[in-house]
């Protein structure tokens, strides 16, 4: 059996209640940042009466006592050496075979979401096991054997392994879907490899870390130029989004209410979904900001002795303040959108629970702009990032906007904004330089 670095094994215990008040002792076994419990097989009638500090209370208790301190001391003096976590101490203590200690990356990485998923909200908790599952689900495709994470071992995890599972992403998934997969796998795996490098020596370094630059960097300009929409269909949407879903939105509209006709909810939902979708092009907020209730709150300022319109609130994926210059265009479709908003917004707390009860409008509006893209005639489909990506592009392409105001724009970091949206203005840039340069030196021979 391969031996790891010396490590104490801690054992403790606890009632576990049942609804009659009585309970059952375990002990919980602790290992390198793992915990894992087992039963004492002693029961007690009133736990909150007898139990005290990890112990029974009371003299009629002395054998019970006596049993868990013969647990806790066997538990403890196991040699630690030969164990990479709690649950495999459990097992030896059980008496169960241990002849194979399991290093093999989905070991590593359920691992290492049972310790994140305790410091994370329950939907991102959600979305890290769904990136495993994603993951494994490679595995019985390619009817694939688990990867070791020792370096010895003939069927150890590689950057081939890794670049080959990429690629294989890229071909059946979309880019960012595969960049956001290979991007959680590496913090899992950076999480567990930081946690267990020094027990375990020869533990294989994070592969997953060399594709978080997730191709070269000429991929991630075709894929934003890809993302992109030209301006013309936005202005295209403009003028049809009054005239179609005539039939479509009957039957997705779900139920109506008693005192509302179908025709009613249709041009509503039709009217609001087309203001959304202008709103979102031409401010480049999220989808999901529409279920805040200052979302759509307009703000006056003053600049140098100008009045200017404004969107200021913070985003709900990074709690970043954005503040959105708009016109006078923009700031009526708002006014028109308010009233008639096709879900309703939802409160800090309750985030969740709202955005679940919203969902059916969100699928209609996908619905909506699926439709939409076949009526204007546009490669793909549409979507809510699709637009946001587009402004950020046309802000720093079109109008020579610099990184640092749109990534405040955006509620984004710079570094995020640079990565997602600024690879393409290399060229944009000089050309506009050379523009600049041309108007200038033109100048110059006017006053010479």
């Amino acid at each position: 059996m391969r031996k790891f670095n010396q490590s104490p094994i801690i054992a403790s215990f606890y009632p576990k209640r049942n609804t009659k008040g009585g309970a059952v002792i375990y002990c919980k076994i602790s290992l390198r940042g793992t915990q894992s419990a087992l039963t004492t097989g002693i029961s007690i009638e009133n736990a909150d009466k007898c139990w005290r500090a990890g112990a029974l209370e009371g003299r009629k208790f002395n054998d019970e006592n006596f049993k868990l301190q013969s647990i806790r001391k066997d538990i403890e003096d196991m040699d630690s050496s030969y164990y990479t976590n709690a649950d495999e101490v459990k097992r030896a203590y059980l008496g169960e075979e241990q002849e194979n200690i399991k290093l093999t990356i989905f070991n590593a990485l359920d691992w290492a979401f049972e310790q994140k998923k305790r410091k994370v909200k329950e939907s991102h908790s959600i979305n890290i096991k769904n990136q495993i599952i994603r993951f494994k689900k490679y595995f019985e495709i390619k009817n694939l054997t688990d990867w070791s994470i020792l370096i010895d071992h003939p069927n150890k995890v590689t950057r081939v392994k890794v670049i080959n599972y990429y690629n294989w992403m890229c071909d059946n998934l979309a880019h960012s879907t595969s960049n956001t997969n290979i991007g959680q796998l590496c913090a899992l795996y950076k999480t567990y490899y930081k946690a267990h490098q020094d027990s375990i020596p020869d533990l294989i370094p994070n592969v997953f870390s060399e594709m978080q630059e997730h191709g070269d960097k000429q991929d991630r300009i075709d894929q934003a130029i890809s993302r992109k929409i030209d301006w013309k269909y936005v202005e295209k949407i403009n003028k049809v989004r009054h005239d179609i879903l005539d039939v479509i939105l009957e039957k997705k509209s779900g139920k109506l209410k008693k005192d509302q006709k179908p025709t009613e909810l249709k041009n509503q939902n039709k009217r609001a979904y087309g203001l959304l979708t202008m709103i979102i092009a031409n401010t480049g907020l999220s989808f999901v900001e529409f279920g805040k209730e200052d979302v759509l709150d307009i703000n006056h300022i003053m600049v140098k002795d100008k009045r200017g319109l404004q969107l200021s609130a913070r985003r709900v994926k990074t709690g970043m303040r954005y503040r959105i210059p708009i016109d006078k265009k923009v700031a009526e479709m708002i006014e028109e959108l308010k009233p008639i908003m096709p879900w309703k917004p939802y409160v800090n707390n309750k985030r969740e629970q709202d955005l679940k009860k919203n969902k059916k409008a969100y699928s209609a509006y996908r619905y909506y702009l699926k439709v939409l893209s076949k009526a204007i005639g546009i490669d793909g489909e549409l979507s809510p990032h699709r637009f946001r990506h587009t402004f950020a592009m046309r802000q720093l392409n079109d109008k020579g906007v610099n990184l640092e105001t749109v990534a405040a724009m955006l509620g984004d970091t710079i570094k995020t904004t640079s990565e997602n949206y600024a690879d393409y203005t290399d060229k944009t840039i000089q050309e506009n330089y050379n523009k600049q340069t041309a108007i200038y030196s033109e100048m110059l021979l006017r006053q010479s």
